[in-house]
């Protein structure tokens, strides 16, 4: 017992340790690649430019292989002109952002605690030269009129259930796991649930120790029906760039639920006609 009670204390260390570096290294990925910057709306382009990506880098945009390049004005890979991201380019993209916060007046407050969310407010993002009225608006943007969301904390959760699922842990568990630390020393059963064996000293170590890391664990994830929002909202950022660029909330927000129903409903009473 005592050799696979070491054997879960070092299963514990590992879980930490991997949200740990998830964190650190979640701003790495080119995630950028494969967006086609032509379609871009103005506000989706408010996101990409304060993304994870240093856009202002880049020379131009290769709309074939729809990534960025730094040095060379024809793409090397397929030998197209680029789309360059010289002085018109940023003019008509600004007009295109200056349109979008005009529209929705909280867009930039949003856009801001999102990124702070992710990566804190000691960076401020980069803009190109001629889109200086735009950094001073971003400096200047309050909090948001309404509780923000957390992006990271969808993140870091979604991490933490793919690790204790890794240790054989079922969803209702780790529900258990990561909501109280009640768990008493030695192999725990309750309910029909045996924790994968796992002690319950270990169990509380992993509770703790996922809660300093994530501080406030969304309710998304401490409900066995809406856990799989969290989950699929973290992959779908992950993977696709445009959900980002879209700004996909793990829930719609209530006007476009009610917009949803409502055209659910008038076609339904189309039907009836």
């Amino acid at each position: 017992m005592k050799m696979f009670g070491n054997e879960i204390w070092g299963l514990a260390k590992s879980v930490l340790a991997r949200l740990a570096a998830r964190q650190r290294y979640m701003g790495k990925k080119r995630w950028s690649d494969g967006i086609d910057v032509v379609r871009l709306s103005g506000d989706e382009w408010l996101r990409l430019l304060t993304g994870e990506t240093n856009i202002t880098a880049f020379v131009g945009w290769c709309t074939n292989c729809r990534t960025g390049k730094c040095l060379e004005k024809i793409c090397l890979h397929c030998g197209a002109e680029l789309l360059l991201f010289d002085e018109p380019f940023w003019c008509q993209t600004g007009h295109k952002i200056r349109l979008a916060i005009q529209k929705d007046r909280t867009l930039l407050s949003e856009v801001k605690s999102d990124r702070e969310s992710l990566y804190g407010t000691k960076y401020v993002p980069k803009f190109p030269a001629s889109l200086k009225w735009l950094l001073e608006s971003w400096e200047q943007a309050p909090r948001p009129p309404h509780r923000s969301f957390d992006p990271k904390a969808h993140y870091l959760a979604a991490n933490s259930i793919e690790s204790l699922r890794r240790l054989g842990l079922s969803k209702e568990e780790i529900i258990d796991v990561l909501s109280t630390g009640d768990f008493p020393k030695g192999q725990v059963e309750r309910q029909g649930k045996d924790y994968a064996k796992i002690p319950g000293e270990a169990l509380r170590s992993l509770g703790e120790g996922i809660r300093e890391a994530v501080g406030d664990i969304p309710g998304s994830a401490l409900d066995l029906s809406e856990m799989g929002r969290t989950m699929a909202w973290v992959d779908r950022q992950r993977t696709v760039p445009m959900a980002r660029l879209q700004g996909e909330r793990v829930r719609k927000r209530n006007s476009e639920e009610g917009s949803v129903a409502k055209k659910k409903s008038d076609k339904d009473a189309t039907i009836r006609l």
